[in-house]
């Protein structure tokens, strides 16, 4: 199976920039529309071994050719949930696998899921 058969998530990528003082602003229209993907929630026992949020924190595996930066927002076509990235792998696997894996983070809403 080619890895772009397992992309099945679809996300809208808005760039970070420097907002007024220590914040970080985000533009109206997505930086990179569209992008191809494959978002997976991270366990909670490996999220609690290593101070993440339990069952906030995902894997987004994308093609080597997606422009993302960490301190992204990313939000999901599907579910319109809402992600920052926080961290990013380069996954040298092979000549038909290689790939990105970003870490993020579900934005906070106002309580908890259904």
């Amino acid at each position: 199976m080619a890895f772009t058969n397992l992309l099945t998530n679809t996300i809208d990528i808005y760039r970070a920039q420097q907002g007024t003082g220590n914040t970080t602003s985000y533009g109206d229209e997505p930086y990179n529309p569209g992008v191809a993907c494959l978002i997976q929630p991270i366990i909670g026992e490996y999220t609690s071994k290593v101070d993440m949020n339990f069952g906030r924190q995902y894997h987004c595996l994308l093609p080597v050719d997606t422009d993302i930066n960490i301190a992204d927002r990313c939000v999901d076509a599907d579910t319109g949930k809402t992600y920052q990235v926080s961290g990013s792998l380069y996954r040298p696997y092979g000549n038909a696998t290689p790939h990105i894996t970003m870490i993020l983070t579900e934005e906070a809403t106002e309580g908890p899921d259904d």
